[in-house]
């Protein structure tokens, strides 16, 4: 009998791996879309549970309405964290991204087959700018830099219009993602989403997250002289830095 409610209580831990409840029947829910397969998930700095595969959705229910330190740890990767204040029964989405600490680096030297190719590319490099915007894969999000800064803008339909673009029920068309204080040199979506984006100033190159909200992740992916990039895959990038070519897996 009582092997029997280990196993019973055993298959459903299993089950509930991307499901966390806390006390509060009325609390309100967040669903925390995560990148990395086995990630632990933490609030308040407690274990609530660890994702089994990539792109998961970990959903923590009643929550109570006052401020909750979300984070997402992944070994080897950056750490993701929000400050979430849920309502009462609210279901609020969120999307964690992470970079690894330790990208990979490859030199490319003159000798290559395709440096004549990449050196081509860098000349054609334009920054984006607010009559050329870089628009992401979906058609719904539109980035572009002026003044050292990078700005967004929604293309989609109104009511689509992503939470991090209000603010107490009034929604913009534009938002600030990003000052600098250097000349910003590169830009691009990562991972082929349309609320992070991957720039580059005088100092390194950089990921970071449209959403604002509770506390905007910022990541670096490499730190180097005055560099250009374009990316070749979804987490690989050819960087221009003061005429030295890299590749740099991230």
């Amino acid at each position: 009998m009582l092997l029997a409610m280990i196993m019973v209580i055993t298959v459903l831990k299993t089950k509930s791996s991307d499901t966390a409840t806390h006390t509060n029947p009325e609390g309100g829910l967040v669903n925390l879309w995560v990148q990395n397969g086995q990630s632990k998930i933490t609030v308040d700095s407690i274990v609530e549970g660890t994702t089994m595969k990539d792109g998961e959705i970990f959903v923590v229910n009643h929550l109570e309405p006052r401020e909750n330190t979300f984070a997402v740890i992944h070994d080897g990767y950056y750490p993701w964290e929000k400050n979430i204040t849920p309502a009462l029964h609210s279901k609020t989405d969120f999307h964690s991204f992470a970079v690894q600490m330790q990208p990979t680096l490859e030199k490319i030297d003159t000798q290559n087959d395709l440096y004549g190719k990449y050196q081509d590319m860098f000349s054609a490099l334009v920054v984006p700018d607010i009559d050329h915007e870089l628009i992401s894969d979906n058609k719904k999000m539109g980035v572009w830099v002026e003044h050292n800064s990078v700005f967004a803008e929604w293309l989609g339909n109104n009511d689509e219009t992503p939470p991090f673009f209000c603010t107490n029920g009034v929604c913009n068309t534009r938002i600030q993602v990003v000052k600098s204080l250097y000349n910003i040199r590169s830009l691009a979506f990562l991972d082929h989403r349309d609320d992070v984006i991957i720039f580059s100033d005088d100092n390194g190159i950089y990921a970071i997250e449209l959403d604002a909200r509770g506390r905007q992740n910022f990541q670096p992916i490499f730190k180097t002289a005055n560099p250009e990039f374009f990316l070749i895959q979804p987490r690989e990038m050819i960087v221009n830095s003061n005429t030295h070519y890299f590749k740099i897996s991230f």
